[in-house]
């Protein structure tokens, strides 16, 4: 693969259990994009590089994921599902 030619940050927050995501853009010198996510955690830095297949497969399962406990918990569920 070719040198990472600049990255560019897209958003920057807070997860719980102390958590900080940083999501940017890497471009390559031939043009090649990444989605990368960094999630760091006290001293540990976990980096995770994703193609835009990957990245939109993630995405759709996220945002099920999230609006079936957003829907879960107006409905008055709690966690264990009672």
């Amino acid at each position: 693969m070719s040198s990472e030619l600049e990255s560019r940050e897209i958003d920057r927050f807070n997860a719980p259990y102390g958590k900080e995501v940083v999501i940017e853009e890497v471009r390559y010198d031939n043009d090649f994009r990444l989605l990368r996510m960094r999630i760091r955690e006290a001293r540990r830095f976990t980096v995770i590089d994703l193609d835009h297949e990957t990245a939109q497969h993630w995405g759709r399962l996220l945002q099920s994921w999230g609006a079936a406990q957003a829907g879960r918990l107006s409905e008055g569920t709690d966690a264990d599902g009672a």
